[in-house]
């Protein structure tokens, strides 16, 4: 059986020339196909973690699919559309791509933004339009990195566009980029002590629980730095975030978010560990309320 697909926060695993695909069929003749996503597709183990209906892929590689978040959330947090968006971009790959049901997903830049009165929506269900940035690409290169970009919508009416970049690496590389890359500099080692305006991500966020990793996942930042926006700016919430990395986040010694002093509606700030920047980000906040 092949091995479960994972998502992976790292840029800079990228398979060899010999890892690389074939190519795809052409999917220009291919007739308009319809479907009911299953979980695993989105790479989530638990059916109830799957925020996905029905998708849409016509002969044309346009691709859409359904999206509600469940009524048992308290409320819509901003990184629970950004959790939209990478489920969409897992399945689109898939189904689109043609992207090898055992690959592993490494994610190196995830982006998005939203109408800055996006809390005033009744309710969250809606549609998402996903595609390839550069549709001309060679199809072997679905293999490499790709670039996605996403538009959500609620009842017709736009709300919300994101970006990502990710790569496809078949699991016995992947094994051999992480150790390689996996064991602590001295620096690293040398433990992760907070200090004031650092958010110690939490790995245990109820987004990132469906299944264990053998590292932090981008989700568990998006949500530390949404967590922190919320702590810290009275009255205010994310309108954007865009995150990148540069290393894999390990799960010891505990990671920060850090912010830079900035002025206005923006922050930036990085992710570290031990010492070592592993990622960075940039955002925009609403007007107070």
């Amino acid at each position: 059986m092949a091995a479960r697909t994972e998502v992976s926060s790292h840029p800079s695993a990228e398979p060899g020339p010999e890892e690389q695909r074939s190519g795809h069929p052409d999917r220009g003749s291919v007739s308009t196909r319809e479907w009911l996503v299953r979980a695993e597709e989105a790479h989530k183990r638990d059916r109830r973690n799957l925020w996905l209906g029905a998708a849409r892929l016509d002969g044309r590689g346009r691709f859409t699919v359904a999206f509600a978040i469940p009524r048992r959330q308290m409320s819509v947090r901003f990184v629970d559309l950004i959790e939209i968006e990478r489920q969409a971009g897992i399945v689109f790959a898939h189904n689109h791509l043609e992207v090898a049901a055992d690959a592993v997903f490494v994610l190196s830049e995830i982006s998005l933004s939203v109408d800055p009165a996006w809390r005033n929506h009744p309710g969250f269900s809606g549609e998402v339009e996903v595609s390839r940035v550069d549709p001309t690409a060679a199809s072997h290169q679905s293999s490499r990195k790709v670039a996605m970009r996403f538009r959500l919508t609620i009842d017709g009416n736009s709300f919300a566009e994101g970006f990502a970049r990710v790569s496809f690496l078949p699991p016995a590389l992947y094994a051999r980029v992480r150790a390689r890359v996996s064991a602590p500099s001295a620096d690293e080692s040398s433990g992760g002590e907070t200090d004031p305006g650092a958010a110690i991500v939490d790995p245990l966020d109820p987004l990132t629980t469906d299944h264990p990793t053998d590292h932090v996942p981008g989700m568990a930042v998006a949500a530390a730095i949404e967590k922190a926006v919320a702590d810290g700016w009275s009255g205010r919430a994310l309108r954007m975030l865009s995150l990148s990395f540069q290393n894999y986040i390990e799960h010891d010694p505990p990671p920060l978010v850090r912010f830079d002093p900035l002025d206005g509606d923006d922050i930036r700030g990085h992710i570290q560990q031990g010492g070592v920047t592993k990622g960075m980000f940039t955002g925009a906040l609403t007007d107070a309320t």
